[in-house]
């Protein structure tokens, strides 16, 4: 069984894929972005826990203040009660902070409110009163956060966490709220081993189709040998 690459397992199934330089990729952990809430000037430290409710675990990568910050904004529109903020940067904010909109020409729109984030340069809040849309004015959204880098203490997939999900802190930091929530591009890019049957499915391929490197079956092995997640290619 272990003589041949359609049955070959564990370091027998490596000695054929070494063979022809193919590598079993990785294990990799989760990274992204969270948003904290706090006192201004309060910094989260590096290696900070925080987990989500299953106790999936994640630390921060580096000390980073909490800081006021006002973001420019480019328009708001509004569609009844519901007013849609598209900022001139990315702004690094995440469902449920708390931000303050000033400077536009009509004053509903000027309030304090809790944002639903829908992208990484906008986001949406309520409004009163049917203000004129578009708003108009010199406007900016002020808001009290700290964008803070993090990564997933163990391998895997299952680390993996959507936009606006609620991560807790493990050990509470004065003047910080106990919350934080990951930002619109998700914590990202953990991978579990490759499995055997996924790496003897590209020895197979390898084997089958090799020709030369620069053919049509030479480019696409040579694609799916050096990118693993890629699993169909067409020249």
């Amino acid at each position: 069984v272990q003589l041949f690459p359609q049955t070959a397992t564990g370091s027998f199934l490596t000695n054929w894929t070494s063979l022809y330089g193919i590598t079993k990729a990785a294990a990799t952990k989760a990274e992204g972005s969270v948003v904290f809430t706090g006192t201004a000037l309060t910094t989260i430290p590096a290696t900070t826990n925080i987990q989500k409710t299953d106790g999936t675990l994640f630390e921060t990568l580096s000390d980073t203040p909490i800081t006021t910050e006002s973001i420019v904004v480019s328009s708001i529109t509004r569609l009844g009660s519901v007013a849609t903020v598209t900022t001139l940067n990315s702004h690094n904010l995440a469902t449920g902070v708390s931000a303050t909109i000033s400077g536009a020409d009509q004053a509903d729109y000027n309030v304090t409110a809790t944002i639903s984030v829908t992208g990484t340069n906008t986001f949406t809040y309520t409004v009163a009163n049917n203000p004129a849309t578009p708003a108009t004015g010199t406007i900016l959204t002020s808001v009290t956060f700290a964008h803070v880098a993090v990564r997933a203490t163990e391998f895997g997939s299952s680390s993996n966490t959507g936009s606006a999900s609620q991560l807790s802190l493990v050990a509470a930091i004065p003047n910080v709220d106990n919350i934080a929530t990951v930002d619109f591009n998700g914590i990202t890019g953990g991978l579990n081993e490759e499995s055997d049957e996924s790496v003897r499915a590209r020895l197979l391929d390898r084997l089958a189709n090799f020709s030369t490197a620069f053919s049509n079956s030479g480019i696409e092995t040579f694609i799916k040998q050096n990118y693993p997640t890629i699993t169909r290619v067409w020249v």
